[in-house]
């Protein structure tokens, strides 16, 4: 039996659903409990997100699965330590969030909600739409990935971007790589960042690039807040560069509460609540993933999503 700590907030029928997977004897915790020192060094698998640095000091640990997408607080993870994440979990409900936030720019919902708490009755005039327009996805994992796919049902051309050369799906125009992004950037009028942190991509939007945008496009990121240097965002929104913004991520995370992302016009924020546990398929998605992968490591198969510990995913 493989001593295994799940390290996840789960009631009892998703307890019951882990513990039926043969070959384990499973160690449930709320993430808010601490997991006793014993109990560490037996384990060969932990689920969930249990510090890097208290994984490097587990004796017997060869499987951790994260039930998340990023990865960037594991850049150290020993090299023997087998790492999964759940990027394909989330992708579907943060496609969705993308759709909700870029419409609601393009229509001037925000708005038309002032409008309404002070009872004016007027219009805004024109707005912008889906259909027809073009969108660069740059980081084509399984978010940016869903929100491709959902931004060509709705009637978008849409081209992806990615670390290196691979071959376009039906719903993606044309595919290019990083050192691409320069030559094509002022192309499109959506630009939406799904990045994993990496050293490569830390900073990656720079003054320079945020204004070889097109004035007047919309740019999302729901990726990792480190992949835009905040300050020089604020200085192009300041010149009116951006139809809108919407960030579900930010650098810093926490936001302080007096910064001027808040006060900005035409920026949406949400707190980095589009990947948590937001919707009740999220959950599901999740026990599917462990059971499998769990299934897989018993039986000594291929795992879904184990990260590359050199490059970050």
């Amino acid at each position: 039996m493989k001593e295994t700590i799940v390290y996840l907030n789960l009631n009892e029928e998703e307890k019951k659903r882990i513990e039926a997977i043969d070959g384990y004897h499973f160690h449930f915790f709320n993430r808010s409990e601490k997991v006793p020192e014993d109990l560490l060094q037996q384990a060969e698998v932990i689920i969930g997100q249990i510090k890097e640095d208290i994984c490097n000091t587990c004796a017997n640990l060869k499987y951790l699965q994260l039930d998340c997408a990023g990865v960037d607080r594991y850049t150290n993870l020993k090299d023997d330590i087998i790492l999964a994440n759940a990027k394909d979990v989330y992708g579907e409900v943060i496609g969705e969030l993308m759709i909700a936030y870029l419409l609601a720019m393009q229509k001037h919902i925000p708005e038309y909600l002032q409008l309404q708490q002070q009872h004016r009755f007027e219009t805004l005039g024109m707005v912008d739409s889906i259909m027809g327009s073009k969108t660069l996805v740059i980081g084509m994992g399984g978010i940016g990935s869903c929100f491709a796919k959902r931004m060509h049902a709705l009637g978008g051309i849409v081209d992806g971007v990615t670390r290196s050369q691979k071959p376009a799906p039906e719903y993606i125009r044309n595919m290019y790589t990083m050192d691409q992004v320069d030559e094509i950037l002022g192309n499109y009028d959506v630009v939406a960042l799904a990045l994993p942190e990496t050293p490569e991509t830390i900073g990656f939007f720079n003054e320079k690039r945020l204004l070889e945008m097109k004035k007047g496009s919309y740019l999302l990121n729901v990726g990792r807040g480190s992949a835009i240097i905040t300050d020089d965002l604020v200085r192009v929104i300041q010149k009116d560069h951006y139809q809108g913004v919407y960030l579900d991520v930010m650098d810093p995370e926490p936001l302080p509460k007096n910064h001027i992302l808040y006060r900005l016009d035409r920026v949406l924020l949400t707190p980095h609540m589009a990947g948590r546990y937001s919707s009740p398929i999220l959950m599901e998605n999740i026990l599917s993933l462990i059971e499998e992968n769990l299934s897989a490591y018993r039986d000594g198969k291929p795992l879904h999503h184990t990260i590359d510990h050199k490059i970050g995913y």
